[in-house]
């Protein structure tokens, strides 16, 4: 596989760059269920997703980035997902951390850490934990010496790529209110400890760990940003409720095998899915706006979710009682289609999800009853 050019416009402009990401994809799907069983991902994913240039797809291209759109960074992810699920998840975070030192005001960071990022340094990310309700599990607190720094005290408790990232991006919430982003090398050491490792019934291979930050000190030259959290929060709610792109990857797939065993059934299907996948877009393009109903953002991403799990349903029926064997794309899919199930779920995707499921449940028994 050979590195195209970045595409100057769309991608559905660049044909090479368009050729190139499907043998990519290729290469992952080729090794995706030796992937599910493994311990760790594969370090040559990484060197193929950034011999694309992929590693800086957030990033404007002044920067030495892709400087591709929202739109096209939703779709480059989804035909991710549809390869390799674990390999996708992973790499998903390494452009929250990016895009994050990429905006950061602080310059020495930002030179010292973009071209490494942008260039194929994995970077993971640690902020799922202040999304909970509740008082602050990770706390930042200004450093009592002085200087700017701060001291990170409490736990992290969901954490990919540990062993494969170099640095991750950690937010913590101050007793003032705000939400402080810093630096940190991805090694323990001076404060920083794995306090758990997850055993995953789905993508275990991301190395998904707790990790213990013990009076841990961020130094100024590591802060990314501290901000006001409630209005970070308000536009969070908004992210957390969209349709995520890796879960429609796994329905592509789940359609693309089915089309080979049940061409019919797929061909039934597929138009359903694609206007499912438009809906899913619109609403993704309206948080991007800042114009989106949270409610109605969320009811696309239930749709999404539980139309994933059908589809991987219907492939597992299809290919029968082989599709079980560990070996088999049928039940990882299925797998990876429940992940998503609870990933980045919020109050309002915990409702919506549930109401989709209810609505459905009571639907087709009434109708059966009344039949």
């Amino acid at each position: 596989m050979t590195a195209s050019v970045a595409p100057t416009g769309p991608l559905d402009g660049d044909p090479e760059f368009e050729r190139d990401l499907a043998e990519m994809v290729g290469v992952l799907l080729a090794a995706a269920e030796d992937t599910d069983r493994a311990d760790a991902l594969p370090r040559s994913h990484f060197r193929a997703l950034s011999e694309l240039g992929l590693y800086g797809m957030v990033v404007r291209r002044d920067d030495g980035g892709l400087g591709l759109a929202p739109s096209e960074i939703r779709r480059v992810l989804r035909r991710i997902g549809s390869g390799c699920g674990a390999t996708a998840f992973a790499f998903a975070q390494h452009h929250g951390t990016t895009g994050a030192v990429a905006a950061t005001d602080n310059l020495g960071l930002r030179n010292r850490w973009l071209p490494r990022l942008v260039g194929g340094s994995l970077a993971g990310i640690a902020y799922a934990h202040v999304r909970r309700p509740g008082p602050p599990v990770l706390r930042a607190e200004p450093d009592p010496s002085g200087g700017g720094g701060w001291i990170l005290d409490g736990e992290a408790p969901w954490v990919t790529s540990w062993g494969l990232a170099e640095v991750l991006g950690v937010a913590a919430r101050s007793a003032d209110g705000r939400l402080v982003w810093s630096l940190v090398p991805a090694e323990e050491g001076d404060g920083l400890s794995v306090a758990k490792r997850f055993e995953l019934s789905v993508l275990g291979a991301t190395a998904t760990v707790a990790l213990r930050f013990d009076r841990y000190r961020v130094g100024p030259d590591h802060l990314i940003d501290h901000t006001d959290f409630a209005a970070w929060a308000d536009h969070d709610r908004h992210l957390a409720a969209r349709p995520n792109p890796l879960c429609l990857g796994i329905g592509d797939r789940a359609i693309a095998l089915l089309a080979e065993v049940a061409p019919e059934r797929a061909a039934e299907l597929a138009p359903a899915w694609e206007d499912l996948g438009r809906r899913a877009e619109e609403q993704a393009a309206a948080v991007d706006r800042r114009q989106a109903d949270e409610a109605v953002v969320a009811a696309a991403r239930a749709e999404t979710v539980l139309a994933t799990q059908q589809l991987t349903a219907a492939l597992l029926a299809a290919v029968g009682g082989g599709g079980m064997e560990r070996g088999h794309p049928a039940q990882r899919l299925h797998r990876e289609a429940g992940f998503y199930v609870v990933q980045a779920q919020n109050a309002a995707g915990r409702k919506a999800l549930l109401d989709e499921v209810v609505t459905r449940f009571q639907t087709v028994n009434t109708g059966s009853t009344s039949s």
